[in-house]
């Protein structure tokens, strides 16, 4: 199989995963190749995706069916080396949050891991600021971006910040949520990136 073969198939894997947990609104899938990236195309089908789903947008941009999701993906790709996928999507409680420029804090273990210490909101324009140290961040009035090592790592994070979205969302009701330290986040994303994570991305390595 191809390496273009490969990132086509972790995206629909990725994609149906996310439509399968209900969290495919304006959902878009992106994974880096040599060439440039893959993504989703808009009128995708996810409960069903398929290569025919996805396309190609070359290094020098121009990609045919892209919009603004295109033009975040090639800002996350330029400045974030180590980054091999995003994904965009709207799930309800990180929409609901973004549209209130609210900033979720690490109220569970997995998201400290995952995402880092914080999930900021920003505008499209500024979200490099917001993703410094993190793996996702909310954009105004439209959702989530993630990002992982791997198309899966990225859907994974998408599950985890919205489990914390709503999380955060209900505790409201009972009192506020109290965040895990600065400390034991780092410490927690620290190992999970070297440890927990390193079969997932590179499963050969011993």
């Amino acid at each position: 199989m191809s390496d273009n073969s490969r990132i086509i198939r972790s995206i629909i894997s990725a994609a149906s995963r996310l439509s399968a947990q209900g969290l495919a609104v304006n959902l878009s899938v992106c994974a880096r190749s040599d060439a440039g990236f893959f993504m989703t195309a808009p009128s995708a089908d996810f409960s069903a995706p398929s290569e025919n789903d996805v396309f190609p947008v070359p290094l020098s941009g121009g990609g045919a069916e892209g919009g603004k999701e295109t033009k975040i993906f090639e800002t996350v790709f330029a400045a974030k080396k180590k980054i091999n996928a995003a994904i965009l999507a709207s799930p309800p409680y990180l929409t609901r949050l973004s549209e209130l420029g609210a900033e979720i804090p690490p109220i569970l273990d997995d998201f400290a891991q995952i995402i880092g210490s914080s999930m900021k909101t920003a505008a499209a324009q500024k979200i490099l600021s917001a993703l410094k140290g993190r793996n996702g961040c909310m954009i105004e009035n439209l959702g989530a971006l993630v990002l992982g090592r791997t198309a899966d790592e990225a859907a994974t994070a998408l599950l985890v910040a919205e489990k914390t979205a709503k999380t955060y969302v209900l505790a409201q009701y009972i009192g506020t949520p109290a965040p895990i330290s600065l400390f034991e986040t780092k410490l927690m994303n620290f190992v999970y990136k070297v440890k927990y994570s390193k079969k997932a991305v590179n499963p050969n390595e011993k």
